[in-house]
């Protein structure tokens, strides 16, 4: 079980572009499309509870996913300066491979029951229900780069097809410093820094409350 800290910042689309245009002047990681995969039991408990089920999949261009991950997060510690903490645990699965494969045995999956929190909490939230449920999910598009010591994530979050916002993200084990060259970094780029107020999953719920129960994918 590890323990998760990362800023978290809102961009509006321009925003967004302008970071993405001088992206060149940076050390590109990677490029990637994935879904986050949301679970829950039929009475929402578990996002009631602040926790978050979700299985991530990576999309490989060719109709496949690959490297299919689950995680599970304890409630999260935010700051006013847009510092995200939280319990975490990922747990790597071997396939899915196409989206017919997703859907024949993954739509529905049992919680680990492993004795550590926040396992520990789903297993329990879950008890009467011994399936915990696709709800819905959302895509991301992110670019990650360097800065410095650290790793900047660039995310497009898609929610359908024509609902999205923007987002920067950056890991930390050191959040006094990453704060000041983050902050550094967006004014570089004529940013005001606006820490997000909420996570994806918060914000994924939000949409869900707006638009009614949707299908799991929009493919």
């Amino acid at each position: 079980m590890g323990y998760e800290k990362e800023f978290k910042f809102t961009l509006t689309q321009e925003e967004y572009e302008r970071i993405k245009e001088n992206k060149e002047q940076l050390e590109q990681l990677g490029e990637a499309t994935y879904w986050n995969i949301y679970y829950d039991n039929p009475h929402g408990d578990l996002h009631k509870a602040r926790y978050t089920y979700r299985m991530s999949l990576i999309e490989n261009g060719e109709g496949k996913f690959r490297r299919p991950k689950v995680t599970f997060k304890g409630p999260k510690h935010k700051t006013e300066q847009g510092l995200y903490s939280c319990e975490e645990v990922e747990q790597y699965l071997s396939g899915p491979l196409t989206k017919d494969d997703f859907f024949l045995h993954y739509t529905l999956l049992l919680p680990d029951a492993q004795n550590s929190e926040p396992w520990k909490k789903i297993a329990h939230m879950a008890d009467g229900h011994p399936h915990l449920y696709v709800i819905g999910s959302l895509k991301v598009h992110r670019i990650k780069f360097k800065y410095g010591e650290s790793v900047i994530e660039l995310d497009k979050v898609l929610f359908s097809g024509d609902a999205q916002d923007f987002e920067l993200e950056i890991e930390t084990n050191d959040p006094e410093t990453t704060y000041i060259q983050i902050v550094e970094f967006l004014r570089r780029h004529n940013i005001e820094p606006t820490p997000s107020l909420h996570g994806k999953r918060h914000r994924f719920w939000k949409f869900r409350k707006e638009h009614g129960t949707l299908p799991p994918f929009t493919w």
